[in-house]
């Protein structure tokens, strides 16, 4: 039995998917001893996992997903975590690092140590290409106070630690890993030709989670039901959600929305009687009963929507996120239609949902591509992936 080390941050759409991959490896009999928020406890002791708080406010992360804010967190908290997980991994001696790819101190931790290191990605990886322009971030880094801040922790960590100074696009977008867990489908990955063959794409991995929140599902019997959801993070989409309610006021179907944490239901008035708008919903028992999915595009929930063989129109929210090339695949595979996150108009969002309802061939197309991603060994593949390199790292 080894021992590895697992960092992540405590946001739904990085843990949930490392669920079942946790899971996995404990079953086969690995101890995995689970860094992230105190949010995430009771999801990672239901794995098996040991659960550990890192010693830092991750609060944040669950906030805005939106730079310079993030670059700053992860620089501050690489700093400051950095030298008592040194201390605690010399003690402990981990046999290897798992980090989601965007946690910083996990791959320092296992340079540092000399330590195999595996990143895991709960989307397609970033690729430098298919970012925002340079410019635009070198405009955060010189005008904004913040944005200087995080250029002089950049500095700094480099001048602890001993490294090349990157800033956080640089380090998102290596793709110099020892080894890639890709927890989806190559289907998703924008230039897979620039990756090299350290990636595994091993497939979903789709979790079980405990406690979902009660609702009135017979309610969804006896007409077409639309499901709408931004996710976690992008809830707080007031005008996104007034423009839903403009777009299917007058159409016989029942809809059901979900605001997440960023707004709550009461603020919106008026709703016609076919409306059910709830801050959390069983997400997964509504998409079985569903007609068509309105999403922002996260890697989950896109998921969601093809094991549920749901189609999909896709919104996509934030600049620079894998929500834009997710959409341009559902379009692509002709079982969803991609529109502007800021510019749509009542009138086009219901004739695209009234034509995707209504299509017999998107349906079909929706039913093969259901058949590949509901028959997914994800946790499986990813965890073979693992272990074999782990021990032929040994």
């Amino acid at each position: 039995m080894a021992k590895g080390f697992f960092f992540n941050l405590p946001a739904h759409g990085h843990i949930n998917p490392t669920l079942p991959l946790t899971q996995e490896l404990v079953r086969r009999g690995e101890e995995i001893v689970y860094l992230t928020g105190e949010s995430e406890r009771r999801k990672i002791e239901g794995t098996g996992a040991t659960f550990r708080a890192l010693p830092y406010d991750l609060r944040g992360f669950s906030k805005s997903p939106k730079s310079p804010e993030v670059d700053f967190l992860l620089f501050d908290c690489a700093l400051k975590c950095l030298p008592s997980l040194i201390e605690t991994a010399r003690r402990e001696k981990p046999d290897y690092i798992l980090y989601d790819f965007v946690n910083l101190w996990g791959k320092i931790l296992a340079e540092q140590l000399r330590i195999p290191a595996i990143a895991v990605y709960p989307n397609p990886v970033p690729v430098r290409a298919m970012m925002p322009p340079a410019f635009v971030f070198t405009l955060i880094d010189v005008l904004l106070p913040l944005g200087r801040r995080v250029a002089r922790l950049r500095r700094e960590l480099a001048t602890r630690f001993q490294r090349t100074p990157e800033t956080l696009v640089e380090f998102l977008t290596d793709t110099r890993r020892d080894l890639g867990i890709v927890l989806t489908s190559e289907r998703f990955q924008p230039r897979r030709e620039d990756l090299g063959p350290a990636f595994r794409f091993v497939g979903p991995c789709y979790p079980v989670l405990p406690d979902a929140p009660e609702f009135p599902l017979e309610l969804l019997k006896g007409r077409p039901v639309i499901y709408i959801s931004l996710g976690t993070v992008y809830g707080d989409n007031r005008r996104f959600f007034h423009r839903c309610i403009e777009a299917f006021r007058d159409v016989d179907c029942r809809v059901v929305v979900s605001t997440g944490n960023g707004v709550a239901p009461e603020v919106f008035q008026d709703l016609p009687p076919q409306f059910i708008l709830r801050g959390f919903v069983p997400q997964w028992e509504i998409l079985e009963r569903a007609n068509l999915f309105i999403t922002h595009g996260g890697m989950n929930s896109i998921h969601a929507g093809l094991y549920h063989g749901v189609p999909m129109i896709v919104v996509p929210q934030g600049l620079g996120t894998d929500q834009h090339g997710n959409a341009r695949v559902v379009e692509s595979l002709g079982v969803g239609q991609r529109i502007n996150g800021h510019f749509f108009r009542p009138a086009s969002l219901r004739a695209h949902a009234l034509r995707l309802i209504s299509d017999t061939s998107v349906r079909s197309r929706m039913d093969a591509l259901r058949s590949e991603f509901r028959h997914s060994e994800g946790p499986r593949r990813a965890a073979d992936e693992i272990l074999r390199f782990t021990q032929n790292a040994s």
